[in-house]
């Protein structure tokens, strides 16, 4: 999954194995959600796609959004995902990476703050203050995840 390859390279480390990926509904969803010990961050509802769930043996999770058509566990790279990361101090690592040559720092309605790389990254990382979870918004195209990321869409799962 290419957001799991993202957070590899942003988080330094090797995800390792995890749930076979799931189509769930909304309330499948919030459910699963509740029962975490990390919040789980998605981009709402939109209409014409299916949401795909993952959830990795390090707790992190995969929230990705499937055109009707497209198979549960399809391994391109196409498809726009939000994945949670359980993070201490996870609005500081997104700080500190934004200040690293090549990423911008943004503001995120709500008071968070999004790693932008200046050159064409399709993920952003995003935290809020107070959170402990580091959230990765991808798109197959860089200005989709940017303006995701940057739009308000993104939240925990309620």
């Amino acid at each position: 999954m290419a957001a799991a390859v993202g957070a590899y390279l942003f988080l330094g480390g090797d995800d390792g194995p995890g749930s076979d990926p799931v189509e769930v509904s909304t309330q499948e969803l919030r459910s699963f959600a509740e029962s975490q010990p990390s919040a789980v961050y998605w981009a709402a509802d939109t209409p014409g796609y299916k949401l795909e769930l993952t959830k990795t043996d390090r707790g992190n999770v995969f929230v990705r959004y499937l055109p009707e058509n497209v198979a549960v566990g399809d391994r391109r790279a196409l498809y726009t995902t939000i994945g949670s990361y359980p993070m201490r101090d996870a609005f500081g690592v997104v700080a500190k990476s934004a200040k690293e040559e090549g990423r911008d720092r943004a503001t995120v309605p709500g008071g968070g703050i999004a790693a932008v790389a200046e050159e064409g990254s399709r993920s952003v990382y995003l935290a809020y203050p107070g959170s402990d979870v580091l959230v990765e918004v991808y798109a197959a195209k860089p200005e989709d995840a940017e303006r995701l990321a940057l739009s308000g869409r993104v939240g925990p799962v309620r």
